[in-house]
C-alpha cells in the first residue's frame, strides 16, 4: 500500500511546521499512510527502516525550509535528505517540493546532481499564515495524483446472491425429487405382465398431474410475486442486533413452535424409544439446526461490521450497504470527509452502480442461461424436473413392460401422453419463473438507480459533476 514520505532535516526552526503538516496528512490520509522520521521506534535500524519506508512509498515530500541548500554543504556522514531525495528519483517516485512560508525557489545549481530534478519540478508553497488552506491544496493534490496512497475498497460480487454449481445442483435436486416420487409405485409395477405395465402408467399419470399441481402452485406464486413487487422500494435495513429487537417476538415465538413441535414428536412417534435415544436425537436435531442458523446469522454480522461492506445483488445485502453509506456520508460531510473515508465511500457507490448493472443484466437473462445459473434459487423448476424425470422412468418401463407381454400398446400412448404433459408443464413453469425473475432483477436494478440518486449528491462536493451512471 503506498504512503507519503516527508523528507526533511530534524534540526532547525521549521521542524515544528513540518511536524504540523505531516499532522494534517495523517489526518487525511490516516496515520499509517504518513510517514515522518519522528515516528521511529526506539531500537529501529535507521537506515534499514528509512530505505523500507521510502520503498513504500508513492510520494516524497521535499520540505524546503530557509537553510535547505546551505545544508547539503555541510560535511556529515550521511547526508540523508540527500539519500532519500535522490532514491525517490532513481525510483521514478513522485517527488513535491514543498516550500515552507517566504523561503525563496532554489536554482538548479545551488543543490547536488543527484536531485537537480527536485528543484526542476512544479512547487508548492505552504504559508505560516494561511498554513491549513495551502495545506489543504496540497492534500488535494496528492489525493487527485495517480500515486496517491492505496485504500481498501469495496468490490461488488455480482455472484454473492447465486448458489455455487447451480447447474450441478438443479441437476442433483431434480434426480432427488425424482427418486423421492418414483418410490411412489416402483415395487408394484415391477412384474413383466400388463397389470405391471398398467400399474407403471398410471403412476406415470399421477406423477404428471403431481407435476401440474406443483406447475400450477409456482404460476399462482409468481403472479402474487408480480402484485406484491409492483413498485420498486427503497427498504433501509438497520444493524442485525436492532432488527432482532425489535422484532424478537418472530424468533421467539419460531423457537417455542419447534420446540412444542419437537416435544410432540418425541412422545408420540418415538414414545416406545428410551430417554437416551430421544436426547441423542434432540441434540443431533439442535445442532443441525443452529449449523443452518449460523450462516444467515453471520452474514447479518459481516454486513453490520465489514468496511467497506459485502455487496452483491442479494436486495438485504446491498440495501444494507447503501443505507451504511447513507450514514457515513450524512454524518461526515465532504470538507469533513478524511480521503480514506471518500475513497472507500466512492468504492462503494461503484460497487453498488455495477450490482445495478449486473441485475440490469439479469433481467435480460434467455431461458437457456438462467437454467444454467440456477433459475435464481427457485425451487419449483426442480421439482417440475424431477417429476417429469420420474415420469419419463416409468413411461419407459411401461413400454418396455408392455412389449415383453406381448402388447400393451394403450398403456404405451398412455404414458407418452403423460410425459408430453408433463413436459408441456415444466415448460410453463420455467416460462413463468423466468418472468417473474426478470421482473424481480429490473425493479432491483431500479432500487439501485434511487439509491444513486440519493447518494452521489452527498458523495460529490457541491460543484462538482453530479452526472449519473449509464
Amino acid at each position: 500500500m503506498g504512503k507519503v514520505f516527508v523528507s526533511y532535516r530534524r534540526q532547525g526552526e521549521h521542524v515544528v511546521g513540518v511536524a504540523a503538516l505531516a499532522h494534517m496528512l495523517g489526518a487525511y490520509f490516516g496515520a499509517e499512510r504518513v510517514f515522518i522520521d519522528t515516528g521511529l521506534e526506539s531500537g529501529d535500524h535507521y537506515p534499514a527502516r528509512l530505505r523500507a519506508e521510502l520503498e513504500a512509498s508513492t510520494v516524497v515530500l521535499a520540505m524546503v525550509y530557509g537553510r535547505w541548500v546551505e545544508d547539503f554543504t555541510v560535511d556529515r556522514d550521511t547526508d540523508w535528505v540527500l539519500l532519500e531525495l535522490s532514491t525517490a528519483l532513481r525510483a521514478g517516485k513522485v517527488v513535491i517540493p514543498v516550500l515552507l512560508d517566504r523561503v525563496r525557489q532554489p536554482e538548479p545549481g545551488e543543490v547536488p546532481g543527484g536531485i537537480v530534478d527536485v528543484v526542476l519540478k512544479q512547487s508548492l508553497r505552504v504559508h505560516y499564515d494561511r498554513f491549513a488552506d495551502d495545506v489543504a491544496v496540497l492534500i488535494a493534490l496528492i489525493a487527485k495524483s495517480p500515486a496517491a496512497p492505496e485504500v481498501e475498497g469495496a468490490v461488488a460480487d455480482p455472484s454473492g446472491d447465486l448458489v455455487k454449481r447451480p447447474v450441478l445442483r438443479l441437476t442433483s435436486q431434480a434426480v432427488a425429487y425424482a427418486v423421492a416420487f418414483g418410490m411412489i409405485g416402483l415395487a408394484a409395477g415391477l412384474t413383466s405382465d400388463l397389470v405391471g405395465a398398467a400399474m407403471l402408467c398410471g403412476v406415470a399419470l399421477v406423477l404428471t398431474v403431481v407435476t401440474g399441481v406443483f406447475a400450477c402452485f409456482s404460476c399462482v406464486v409468481d403472479v402474487a410475486s408480480l402484485v406484491l413487487r409492483a413498485q420498486p422500494r427503497m427498504v433501509a435495513v438497520g444493524p442485525l442486533r436492532q432488527r432482532l429487537t425489535a422484532y424478537w417476538m418472530v424468533p421467539v415465538t419460531f423457537v417455542f413452535l419447534w420446540v412444542l413441535g419437537w416435544w410432540w414428536t418425541l412422545e408420540t412417534q418415538y414414545a416406545e424409544y428410551s430417554g437416551f435415544v430421544k436426547a441423542v436425537l434432540s441434540f443431533v436435531i439442535l445442532v443441525a439446526t443452529i449449523r443452518l442458523t449460523q450462516k444467515p446469522i453471520r452474514h447479518g454480522m459481516a454486513l453490520d461490521r465489514s468496511w467497506p461492506p459485502p455487496i452483491s445483488p442479494d436486495p438485504t445485502t446491498f440495501r444494507r450497504a447503501a443505507t451504511r453509506l447513507q450514514e457515513l456520508l450524512t454524518a461526515t460531510p465532504h470538507p469533513r470527509r478524511s480521503f480514506v473515508q471518500q475513497k472507500q465511500a466512492t468504492s462503494v457507490l461503484d460497487a453498488l452502480v455495477e450490482t445495478r448493472s449486473t441485475l440490469t443484466e439479469r433481467s435480460r437473462l434467455p431461458l437457456r442461461r438462467w437454467v444454467l445459473t440456477g433459475c435464481g434459487g427457485s425451487l419449483f423448476p426442480s421439482v417440475v424436473l424431477g417429476t417429469t424425470l420420474a415420469v419419463a422412468v416409468f413411461a419407459t418401463c411401461s413400454l418396455v413392460v408392455g412389449a415383453a407381454a406381448g402388447g400393451a400398446i394403450r398403456a404405451g400412448l398412455l404414458a407418452v401422453a403423460s410425459l408430453v404433459v408433463s413436459v408441456l408443464f415444466v415448460a410453463v413453469t420455467l416460462v413463468f419463473d423466468l418472468r417473474v425473475q426478470r421482473k424481480h432483477a429490473a425493479r432491483l436494478a431500479a432500487e439501485l438507480d434511487q439509491w444513486e440518486g440519493v447518494l452521489r449528491p452527498l458523495l460529490l462536493p457541491a460543484g462538482q459533476n453530479h452526472q449519473r451512471s449509464p
